[in-house]
């Protein structure tokens, strides 16, 4: 009986520490302006991704920024925050022949674990 006790306890700070390293992946995050982002065919606009890590969190490294799964219509090229600034502008480029209308872009944010944020991105005339 002691033994099977002795197991279950195990087994539960186990699971919650696997629980809690999970939490721990998120150890920063990222906010993207703006949110809502208008560009016409042909030209550029200027996404400003910015890294906040938490409090008490000791994460050093650059942030690498990219576009995640973009159309071939779209391009960016790849971004890189150093640990020393706390946010960065990438430069989006919409190809000539971009059908018009909005769409949501994904951004991907690599510093230790990656996270994705989604903006929207119209494209006019």
């Amino acid at each position: 009986m002691k033994r099977t006790l002795l197991t279950l306890i195990l087994l539960s700070l186990l699971t919650g520490c696997d629980l809690l390293l999970q939490e721990a992946t998120k150890f920063y995050t990222v906010t993207l302006e703006p949110e809502e982002l208008t560009i016409a065919r042909g030209e550029t606009g200027e996404l400003t991704v910015k890294v906040s890590v938490l409090v008490g969190v000791d994460l050093n490294g650059d942030a690498v920024v990219t576009l995640y799964q973009e159309p071939d219509y779209i391009t960016a090229k790849d971004l890189t925050i150093p640990n020393s600034l706390p946010d960065g502008i990438m430069t989006i480029q919409v190809n000539d022949t971009a059908p018009l209308g909005t769409e949501d872009i994904t951004v991907q944010v690599i510093k230790g674990k990656g996270q994705r944020k989604t903006f929207k991105l119209t494209i006019t005339e």
